[in-house]
Parts: C-alpha cells; structure tokens; sequence
C-alpha cells in the first residue's frame, strides 16, 4: 500500500507475496481502518490502527486457514466475521491477545455484518431470503426485521449512523433501504414491477443433501423458471 502526496512512500505490505491480495476497510469509527491480507478462499489475516498513521496498523487477528470479515470497531475493539465451526459464521471480538465469541453460529448462515453506534447489524439467509437481526455489542439479539416475500440483501453499509441496504427479489428490482433505531424507511423503489407467481420448494441431490429452490412464472410465460443454490 502507497502513500501518495508530494512524493510516494510504501507504508504497509513491502514483504507480502505478490499472490496474496489486500483489502483497505473503513469502519462506522472514522478515525480507524482495517487492512486484510488474503490468500483465495482459504487464508486472511488482519491488521488494523488508526487511518491517519500507518505505523499504528498491527496484526489483530490471523485467521489460519479460514476466511474472516472485519465489521467494525466498538470503544476501539474490533469486531469480525470468522467463517469457521460449521460453515454458518460467528462474529468475534478480539482484545489483545483474547479473543470473545460474541454471536455464535446459528442454524442458518451469517452472510454480511456491520458495526453502527453500539448495535451489530447481521444479515441471515433464511431459506434463500434474507432476515436482518441487531444485536447489541455482548450479543444480545434486540430486534429482527424480517422482510415481506422472497428478498436478499445485495448491498449493506453504514451511511452517518444508520444502515444502508439493498434489497431486491425476483418480482421487483432493487429497493433502497435505511434502518436505525427508530425503525426501517424506505428511500427509492423503483416504478418497474413484476407479475409473478413464486413458490419455495426442497429437491435433493444425488448426494442425499436438501436444496431450497424457487420456481418462478410469469403470467404471460409460457414456462416456469426453477432457480435453485
């Protein structure tokens, strides 16, 4: 990583092999940064230190051979993603050398997580649709907002101090969102929409293991669409 001004410096990353890549993360505390180090899917390692001074940046957290996500910093401790265990995703905190479970694994899988004021924002995939839980910075589940039909969440950030998300589903296209403490607004929906007919259906594979699948029909198709993961 280079700093540019009135000349270029390296500040971060001079011995890192050239087949591992990194990733400079803000947080909702503007002041701090994360640096991740990642190898493919099956290696990253974090830094962090405050954004104005490089020489702060230290080693927080190193992964192993599994894949984590910094969500951001409470009180300067920073909170993270580790997908490990089983494969659902638990959020950690990490002081010093201690590291905290804060959110175990559930039975259904965290896919994306941020830190805005004093409250964790985790996006679940519940069947193929997404559920927004906050919790508060020890873990304590203190709401969940579940959203109306078969939606995913495709973009969640902080935005000042609410959440911005990004939702769409098969019958309409994305939708803006911002949630807070007083509750969750809608900022743009687009006119465009869909006649659909959507059904939630399980098939099983040649292996034994259960697929959550939607099958999709328009009202002028003359054919059914089968969407499946």
């Amino acid at each position: 990583m280079r700093e540019i001004g009135d000349w270029e410096k390296i500040v971060f990353g001079s011995r890192i092999p050239t087949n591992y890549m990194i990733w400079a993360i803000e947080a909702w505390d503007p002041s701090r940064v994360f640096i991740v180090i990642r190898h493919g899917w099956d290696r990253s390692v974090v830094y962090g230190g405050l954004k104005s001074d490089p020489s702060s940046w230290k080693l927080l957290y190193d992964g192993g051979e599994v894949l984590i996500e910094p969500i951001g910093y409470y009180d300067g401790i920073p909170y993270m993603i580790v997908y490990d265990g089983d494969g659902l995703d638990r959020i950690i905190r990490v002081t010093g050398s201690r590291v905290e479970e804060v959110v175990g694994e559930d039975k259904y899988p965290l896919r994306k997580a941020v830190i805005v004021n004093n409250r964790i924002y985790a996006e679940y995939l519940v069947d193929a649709s997404s559920r927004l839980r906050v919790f508060d910075t020890r873990g304590r589940l203190v709401d969940e907002i579940v959203f109306d039909g078969s939606a995913t969440i495709k973009i969640m950030d902080f935005y000042g101090d609410k959440v911005l998300l990004g939702i769409e589903s098969f019958s309409k296209p994305l939708e803006i969102l911002v949630v807070d403490r007083s509750g969750i607004k809608n900022l743009y929906t687009s006119p465009t929409k869909l006649d659909l007919d959507i059904r939630e259906n399980w098939t099983v594979s040649s292996d034994g293991a259960r697929i959550h699948m939607f099958i999709v029909k328009g009202r002028y198709w003359g054919w059914w669409c089968i969407c499946y993961s």
